[in-house]
């Protein structure tokens, strides 16, 4: 079963998905394996653990992926609502998972679309 950790903005954490609802996009993406989780084929996929950047202007982010990393996840998701539906403008994202990629030895991939 491959372990995913989920690293999403704490503002929309707190208010609201700007996906869809109260943020279960990234779950309904996972278990049904759509976007970046159908690459994971017939192996099972779990949500295990999920943190926020740390809040703005993002200065924690690698630090939070890195707690996600201590989980013991396999692969960590940078969430749609760092990504996709209304993009950080505190920090590169590719960046980000590059460096949380060096430290932790852990793949990180950039979004769930």
């Amino acid at each position: 079963m491959k372990k995913i950790g989920i690293l999403a903005c704490e503002h929309f954490m707190i208010k609201g998905c700007p996906g869809t609802d109260v943020c279960w996009k990234c779950f309904d993406f996972a278990s049904n394996k759509k976007g970046q989780f159908e690459k994971y084929g017939t192996e099972d996929v779990q949500v295990t653990v999920t943190a926020t950047c740390g809040g703005c202007p993002g200065t924690r982010v690698v630090k939070r992926g890195m707690m996600l990393a201590k989980q013991g996840v396999d692969v960590i998701h940078i969430a749609g609502c760092l990504v996709q539906e209304v993009p950080c403008p505190y920090f590169d994202n590719n960046t980000i998972a590059k460096e949380i990629e060096k430290k932790s030895g852990i793949p990180v991939v950039v979004g769930i679309e």
